[in-house]
């Protein structure tokens, strides 16, 4: 717990002052005190659970969104004027993934004409 407070900026923990304990004995009941500050210690551990849980959806949010950044990059985003041609534009444009080629296509091909699409 010391650790927890000392990173905590402007909280500072007072030790050996005894002599203050002593004269204010009984103004202060000390179970009332530990009960207190286990519940505030319980309630911070799970702040601090909630915390990480929180930075690790934004940190996973961010990855994905740079990988979709990065697959619009490679694939080039579609406008409008691209996309009014319907089914007579191909797929991919020549210069469409940099002058790459592509190594597998997925679809349905008729059984006819498995042969033809198989590799050697």
């Amino acid at each position: 717990m010391f650790e927890e407070i000392g990173k905590i900026e402007g909280c500072e923990i007072k030790k050996n002052r005894v002599n203050e304990f002593l004269e204010a004995d009984g103004a202060v009941k000390l179970d009332d005190v530990e009960s207190e500050l286990q519940r505030l210690y319980q309630t911070f551990l799970k702040s601090k659970e909630n915390n990480e849980s929180l930075m690790n959806e934004k940190n996973q949010a961010v990855e994905e969104s740079e990988v979709i950044a990065a697959a619009l990059k490679i694939l080039g985003e579609g406008s409008g004027a691209e996309t009014s041609q319907g089914l007579s534009q191909p797929i991919l444009d020549e210069d469409a993934l940099g002058g790459r080629r592509l190594g597998y296509v997925a679809g349905v091909v008729p059984r006819i004409d498995e042969m033809r699409f198989s590799r050697a």
